[in-house]
C-alpha cells in the first residue's frame, strides 16, 4: 500500500528504472506509466500526488519492504531476506487509507515491466474471473506471484493467494506454531515465521511486525534469491521448487481442524543449496467432479458416488510411474469415504 523511499535502510535497495527522468511528468518509456523511476504510485490521480511518490502514512508497506529488501551490511537497522536483490515499490492504496484500489493494476504493471517476483501482502475473500485472467497474464510473462493467505484464522479462500499460479503464504511463530489468526487450508502453499519480525517503518524508525503480511515477504525474498541463483527456472518452476524447500511442522500444530491443511515451513538453507532438478514436483492444476451419469457438479446426495478427475503437472525433474494415494483431509462429519485411494 506504499513505501517510504527515503528510509535509511531502504533507499539503497530500490531498483532504478534507468533511462528515465524523475519527476518530469512524462512517460519516458512509452509503456503508459509516468515518472516510474524509483517506484510508481497507481493512486496518484486519486490523491493529487506525484506518480513517483509511493509514501503512505500507513506504515504497512514500508514494514513489508524492510523484511524483503532492507539493505545488508550497511551498519544500519536490519538486513532484508533477499540480500542484494532490488525492490521496486508500487503504491496501490490512496494516501492515508488501506484500500486495495489498485492491487491488480500493480500486477499488470509488474508483468508489463518484466519483474521476476511480486510480493502481495494483501487480499480479499472475493473471487473474480477478471482478476484470475490478470494473474494468468502475469504468469504468462514469467512473473512469480507471492501473496498473503489471510488473517481470519480459518480456511476460507483469500485472493490473490487462492488464484491458480499464485504462491499463498501462512504465518507462524518462530517455534513453528501457526499464529492463531493465520489462514490455513487449500490456498496455502507454504508457511513462514513472520510474527514478531523486526523491520522498517516510516521516518527511519524500526518496529515489530507480523501477520501473513509479514510472512509473505520472507517467502518472496527467498524466491527472489532462488530466481537469481537459478535463472534457468521459470516462474512456476521456482515456486514449485521453493514449495519443496520446507520442513514439516504438523507435529507443532496438532489441531484436528487444521490436520492436513498446514503446508511446510520455509527452509531458506534448502532453497539456496538444493538442486531444483533432483526430484519431480507435482502440483494440482484443476479438478472436476461428476456423478455416475457423467454430469459435472459440486453437490451430491447421500450414498451417491463421486467421480473425481484431477489435472496435475510436473514442473521439475522428468519421471513416470507415479502412485497417488488419496485421502480425506477435512471432514468433521465423516461424510466421505474414498473408494479408490490409489491411482
Amino acid at each position: 500500500d506504499g513505501m517510504e523511499q527515503i528510509h535509511e535502510d531502504l533507499a539503497n535497495s530500490i531498483w532504478i528504472n534507468e533511462g528515465g527522468i524523475p519527476d518530469n511528468n512524462i512517460d519516458d518509456y512509452n509503456k503508459g506509466y509516468i515518472d516510474d523511476y524509483r517506484g510508481y504510485n497507481l493512486a496518484a490521480e486519486d490523491e493529487s500526488r506525484a506518480w513517483g511518490d509511493t509514501y503512505n502514512t500507513r506504515t504497512h508497506g514500508t514494514s513489508v519492504a524492510g523484511i524483503l529488501g532492507a539493505t545488508s551490511n550497511n551498519a544500519l537497522g536490519i538486513a532484508g531476506v533477499a540480500g542484494k536483490c532490488k525492490i521496486f515499490p508500487l503504491k496501490i492504496a490512496p494516501f492515508g487509507t488501506q484500500s486495495l484500489s489498485y492491487g491488480y493494476e500493480s500486477i499488470i504493471y509488474a508483468a508489463v515491466n518484466g519483474f521476476k517476483v511480486i510480493n502481495c501482502s494483501w487480499g480479499i475473500d472475493n473471487y473474480s474471473d477478471i482478476n484470475q485472467s490478470i494473474i494468468n497474464f502475469a504468469v504468462s510473462r514469467d512473473v512469480a506471484i507471492v501473496a498473503a493467505a489471510g488473517n481470519d484464522g480459518d480456511s476460507r479462500l483469500v485472493f490473490p493467494a487462492a488464484y491458480n499460479g499464485v504462491m499463498g503464504v501462512g504465518n507462524s511463530w518462530p517455534d513453528d506454531v501457526l499464529v492463531g489468526n493465520s489462514a490455513y487450508g487449500a490456498h496455502l502453499d507454504i508457511v513462514a515465521p513472520g510474527e514478531g519480525t523486526i523491520t522498517t517503518s516510516n521516518s527511519n524508525v524500526y518496529t515489530n511486525f507480523g501477520g501473513t503480511s509479514g510472512a509473505t515477504p520472507i517467502v518472496s525474498g527467498t524466491l527472489a534469491l532462488v530466481r537469481a541463483l537459478h535463472p534457468e527456472l521459470t516462474n512456476l518452476q521456482a515456486i514449485e521448487f521453493l514449495r519443496r524447500c520446507t520442513d514439516n511442522i504438523e507435529a507443532k500444530n496438532p489441531s484436528d481442524l487444521q490436520k492436513g491443511l498446514i503446508p511446510g515451513r520455509i527452509n531458506m538453507l534448502k532453497a539456496v543449496t538444493l538442486n531444483p532438478f533432483d526430484k519431480p514436483s507435482i502440483s494440482l492444476v484443476d479438478h472436476e467432479m461428476t456423478t455416475d451419469g457423467g454430469k459435472e457438479t459440486n453437490r451430491f446426495a447421500i450414498e451417491e458416488t463421486i467421480h473425481l478427475s484431477l489435472t496435475v503437472v510436473n514442473q521439475l525433474r522428468s519421471a513416470d510411474g507415479f502412485l497417488f494415494r488419496l485421502s480425506v483431509v477435512s471432514d468433521p462429519q465423516q461424510s466421505l469415504q474414498v473408494l479408490t485411494n490409489e491411482v
